[in-house]
């Protein structure tokens, strides 16, 4: 936003008159602040605006990535599979210019809306009829509610400060671990607001659901709440954001030993869970040919991945700009021919049309620097440059590391070696045999015995794609 302050003081006027003037000097006055703030945004963008909120939601997008508005089709399918009724207290978590508790309001709900945005908050008091809104911190609420609904901040626990983290562990100790992201705590803290029997529905990221970083939570979610309700998007992103999401309905209640549960997700469609199949373990979604296929290959199988080889993460260099180039630059900055090795990363195997075919396009060359780079002087005149961003890393300033090492190097003669090398992330099984290739921590390496072209054949073929995606 181009003056965010000169729009907080616009829409706190509108509020003020909302509060106290006559409705049609009220209403004068929001056209004018519409007309005059439309021109901070593009063309096709001031064609989706019709009200306070729909501006608000597009300024707060431009200035931050990390607020996510949910999609009125997203919207609506939380307003349906949550049950609730007119005589309860509804709460909307993160409540924003009020998008996602449009509906229970307009539908009569006693609807109270929290935030730590006062200005979201204004706009939603004015255009939602009945609405109460509080600006304060969920997580340090208090009070007891029928009925939370909400798209908690997705911030993961890379964002998080260390005193975030540590407090957070202190409150809710049952599932803030290391790794665990911000939206976690809503869980914990909309049971201990939610009155028994109580309903609570969440847009959140969905990895938890299978993350070893998720497993307190998963375990937390099936001891405390009767799930009722799951969409799991798949890999498709309704938001337009770099996460994957889903719709979680949850009910305070004890849960039964074994109940159904009812799923949608986006690749197959909907179908009904057992409870059972759910663990601590893995919240996975699967369908019956899914667990019939898995239950077959983990009976008949001899020997799993792990028993028949061992698994190797990539390189970190902890500065890829210093470490990684093409050969003409390389040449250009006088580093020796000896320590330039061939390097991939995940992107360059997903551009692969056929897995079998291992016709990689090389065109970039890592710095192999390991403690031996000293004696190269082409490589130290030209690492120089690089010193003072090389040594705030980590490892560096603890000593592990030499300034002109790489971050994590990990042993040399493995990437030399004949091996099987595979994305970290992908959509579909792609295993590839490789030598003398090395490549970045998005990539891993599988070292075995077997027969690497044959093992590759089969973890490419449909049906262990299939099954991979089960585990």
């Amino acid at each position: 936003m181009h003056n965010s302050t000169s729009f907080k003081q616009d829409i706190l006027r509108l509020r003020e008159l909302f509060t106290r003037a006559p409705f049609l000097e009220f209403e004068a006055e929001k056209k004018v602040v519409l007309k005059r703030w439309l021109g901070e945004l593009s063309t096709k963008q001031a064609k989706e605006v019709f009200s306070l909120s729909d501006l608000y939601t597009h300024f707060v997008k431009k200035s931050s990535g990390s607020s996510i508005y949910t999609p009125k089709t997203l919207v609506a399918e939380l307003f349906n599979k949550t049950p609730w009724q007119l005589d309860q207290d509804i709460l909307d978590c993160s409540g924003g210019t009020g998008n996602i508790a449009r509906p229970f309001a307009q539908a009569g709900g006693k609807v109270t809306l929290m935030d730590t945005d006062e200005t979201a908050l204004a706009i939603a008091e004015m255009e939602l009829e009945g609405v109460r809104v509080s600006c304060e911190d969920f997580l340090r609420a208090r009070g007891q509610w029928d009925v939370i609904i909400g798209n908690p901040p997705w911030e993961g626990h890379k964002t998080m400060t260390l005193a975030q983290k540590e407090a957070l562990r202190l409150q809710f100790p049952q599932i803030m671990g290391n790794k665990a992201d911000l939206h976690f705590a809503f869980f914990a803290k909309a049971h201990e607001l939610l009155k028994q029997e109580g309903v609570l529905s969440f847009f959140v990221a969905r990895y938890w659901l299978e993350a070893e970083s998720g497993q307190a939570l998963r375990e937390f979610i099936l001891n405390h709440f009767t799930i009722l309700y799951l969409h799991d998007w798949y890999g498709k992103r309704p938001f337009g954001a770099g996460v994957d999401p889903i719709l979680i309905v949850l009910q305070k209640k004890v849960p039964k030993n074994n109940y159904p549960i009812p799923v949608r997700r986006e690749d197959v469609g909907t179908f009904t869970i057992n409870s059972t199949d759910l663990s601590g373990d893995s919240m996975k979604l699967l369908t019956k040919q899914e667990l019939k296929l898995r239950r077959l290959i983990k009976k008949t199988g001899v020997m799993t991945l792990g028993e028949a080889g061992t698994f190797y993460q990539g390189i970190i260099t902890g500065f890829d700009k210093a470490f990684i180039m093409t050969p003409r630059e390389a040449k250009e900055h006088g580093i020796e021919q000896e320590l330039l090795v061939n390097w991939i990363k995940s992107s360059d195997l997903r551009n692969l049309k056929d897995p079998l075919s291992n016709k990689l396009v090389i065109d970039k060359r890592l710095v192999y620097a390991d403690i031996k780079a000293k004696e190269y002087k082409g490589f130290m005149a030209y690492i120089e440059q690089h010193r003072e961003r090389l040594e705030r890393r980590r490892e560096v300033k603890k000593g592990v590391r030499q300034f002109y090492q790489l971050q994590w190097g990990r042993d040399r003669e493995l990437f030399e070696s004949k091996r099987i090398i595979f994305p970290y992330k992908a959509p579909a099984s792609l295993f590839v045999t490789a030598e003398q290739l090395f490549h970045s921590a998005d990539v891993y390496s599988y070292q075995t015995n077997l027969n690497n072209k044959w093992l590759c054949q089969l973890l490419n073929s449909p049906t262990y794609d299939r099954y991979i995606k089960t585990e």
